[in-house]
């Protein structure tokens, strides 16, 4: 099983038992590319920049020094442009990216990324916030990078695979940014 989750060492107590407790809900469970259709994809990889795009809005309002804030206005320069191209190929695809055709595990998905950006909105100290932001970011980046490699291998349109192809260079180079944070 792959899955996109975000852990941090648990702490009792503390937001940190939150993020490990959450992880299951937040898990995508992807044996193989094929398994997994152009919708669900489109849905996860659209509402993953909605997430990525207000964390990075956190990050430049929060961030306490010039690289925390530089990293902010990567993911929502890179996230606002990739949701371009999501939106491209699912109107291509005459795929809905909200609204009632949303499965279930979609939905169960985004509440997940909601209540992420939630925890880290509340942490109150900036290491707190640092390493809470370093952890959600390298788990979330690499499991992003998981799903697109597997569209790219296997899913049924071109415009998809081709998207994935595509964004895979900017999410490895957001999963190198994170690792340094």
């Amino acid at each position: 099983m792959m899955g996109l989750c975000w852990t941090a060492q648990a702490h009792e107590g503390t937001p940190h038992d939150t993020l490990a407790a959450g992880s299951d809900q937040l898990a995508l469970e992807v044996d193989e590319a094929e398994a997994i259709g152009s919708a669900e994809v489109l849905q996860k990889i659209h509402a993953n920049n909605l997430a990525e795009i207000d964390m990075g809005q956190m990050i430049m309002d929060r961030g306490n020094s010039e690289d925390l804030r530089k990293y902010g206005r990567i993911l929502v320069r890179d996230h606002l442009i990739m949701d371009g191209m999501v939106n491209i190929v699912a109107k291509g695809l005459g795929v809905e990216l909200d609204g009632a055709s949303v499965n279930d595990d979609v939905a169960g998905f985004k509440e997940s990324l909601i209540e992420m950006n939630e925890m880290l909105a509340a942490t109150t100290s900036d290491e707190e916030f640092r390493a809470m932001l370093r952890a959600m970011a390298i788990e979330s980046h690499q499991a992003a990078l998981d799903l697109l490699r597997r569209a790219e291998k296997g899913a049924p349109d071109l415009s998809l695979r081709l998207l994935a192809k595509t964004s895979d260079p900017v999410i490895s180079r957001h999963l190198q940014l994170a690792k340094e944070i």
